[in-house]
C-alpha cells in the first residue's frame, strides 16, 4: 500500500513536471486523447517513470489505462529517439534538470 501511494505521489509530481515544460494538460496525459504533443508528453512520462524511477511497465500501464504492449513501446520508440533525435534529447535533459533542481 505505501508503494502505491508513494508511486502516485511521484507520478502526479512527473506528470506535472512534463506538462509544464512541453505546454500539455495533465488530464490529456491522462485521458485517450491522441496527438503528438499530447503523445510525446506521455511517452516521456513512460519512459522517465520506467527508466528513471524504476517502474514496471505493468503498473505504468494499470495507471494510465494502455495494455502493456503499448506502453513497452512507447519506451522503446522514446529510446530509440533519444539516440538519435537532438531536440528529443535536448527535451529530455530539460525535463530531468528541472525534476532534479526540484528535488
Amino acid at each position: 500500500m505505501y508503494r502505491f501511494i508513494v508511486f502516485l505521489c511521484i507520478m502526479k509530481q512527473l506528470i506535472e513536471e512534463i506538462c509544464g515544460i512541453l505546454g500539455v494538460a495533465v488530464d490529456d496525459v491522462i485521458s485517450r486523447k491522441r496527438s503528438k504533443d499530447i503523445d510525446t508528453a506521455r511517452s516521456f512520462v513512460f519512459y522517465i517513470a520506467h527508466c528513471n524511477f524504476g517502474y514496471s511497465v505493468g503498473e505504468l500501464s494499470r495507471m494510465f489505462g494502455r495494455t502493456r504492449r503499448a506502453v513497452f513501446t512507447s519506451i522503446a520508440n522514446t529510446k530509440t529517439c533519444l539516440q538519435y533525435i537532438r531536440e528529443t534529447k535536448a527535451t529530455y535533459n530539460l525535463i530531468i534538470n528541472s525534476i532534479n533542481q526540484k528535488g
